[in-house]
């Protein structure tokens, strides 16, 4: 269901009139990262679309610091417009999302960028690197990032294994936060009766343009460096609660899909936009205590045994159990 805006952002989009991009940004918490990522942003734009009618949305997601006075104070170039909202339909990624994409519609946007509000490593080249395959046709750009072995936790092990067996769509990082979007995309993504509020929006994106055969891209940005990798670190506290979601609306998104990825013979076919000056980087290093995450597991496995019992074959459930009385997990 598409959600209304409100009386008082509906008279701002009526002042703004049409645009042709639109920036959206999802914020929470994020007051020492949204000045920079706003200010490169408005480079961006004035790089690759000058001339062209923009506007940059900030979603706050209600924060409890001074994200949203310091978006509403920092001043874009003069030719590029600018809305600062809360998040309608309460606080949460996916809702930050859903705003961008109704101020996308209500402007009559061709194309839609996402961008998230913590970034460190974003630079003014990635404006043009994610929108302008729009512009040439592709429904949907997705990043491709150089990331260290130990970052991605849930997009190595489960997203993108999934995205690649399931729905035959090679694309490496389906959620990587950042992305570009067609009208024809957003129009169905907020007709979807799977679209979530919260962090399971970037796989919805990505397997909704997959499963029902949209042109995707993926674009080479380079290293993305962002303030909350910090925590990712520390997988039990703040990975939770987003494995939870994400995975979630990836399942059911594939039992939604079911009779599309049953019957596809060919492979999702996924164009690279190869950026060569970005080769040659070097990913930050995370490091990763391994003791510690086998002391969740055995915590995990304590919780849950008669659970695990239940989904996994007995010989698979067989060397789980034997990995709890060790503290190494072997091939």
């Amino acid at each position: 269901m598409s959600m209304a805006l409100t009386s008082v952002l509906q008279d701002k989009v009526d002042n703004i009139g049409q645009v042709d991009v639109v920036v959206g940004i999802p914020t929470k918490d994020v007051e020492a990262t949204v000045v920079h990522t706003l200010n490169v942003i408005g480079m961006g734009l004035q790089k690759c679309f000058e001339g062209v009618d923009s506007l940059v949305v900030i979603s706050n997601g209600f924060s409890s610091d001074k994200t949203k006075e310091l978006a509403e104070m920092f001043s874009l170039p003069p030719s590029i417009e600018k809305i600062v909202t809360d998040d309608i339909g309460g606080a949460g990624k996916g809702s930050a999302v859903r705003t961008t994409l109704e101020i996308a519609m209500a402007t009559d946007a061709k194309c839609i960028l996402l961008v998230d509000g913590d970034l460190l490593s974003i630079s003014p080249s990635w404006v043009g690197h994610l929108a302008e395959p729009i512009l040439f046709g592709a429904d949907l750009v997705v990043p491709f990032y150089i990331r260290d072995k130990y970052d991605g936790v849930i997009t190595n092990n489960i997203t993108y294994p999934l995205m690649r067996s399931v729905f035959r769509a090679n694309i490496r990082q389906p959620i990587g936060g950042d992305f570009a979007l067609s009208r024809r995309l957003a129009e169905r993504l907020l007709k979807h009766p799977i679209f979530p509020n919260h962090f399971g929006v970037d796989i919805c994106i990505t397997t909704v343009a997959a499963a029902e055969q949209m042109n995707i891209r993926e674009s080479l940005l380079g290293l993305k460096i962002h303030s909350s990798v910090r925590g990712y670190v520390d997988t039990r506290n703040h990975l939770s609660a987003m494995f939870q979601q994400v995975i979630r609306t990836q399942f059911e998104l594939m039992k939604y899909y079911e009779e599309n990825w049953k019957n596809v013979s060919q492979k999702v076919k996924i164009q690279r936009r190869k950026n060569t000056h970005q080769y040659g980087q070097k990913p930050v290093p995370v490091q990763v205590d391994p003791m510690k995450l086998i002391l969740h597991f055995k915590e995990g496995f304590k919780n849950h045994s008669d659970l695990l019992e239940q989904i996994l074959p007995k010989d698979v459930f067989k060397k789980v159990c034997a990995c709890k009385q060790q503290n190494r997990f072997d091939p």
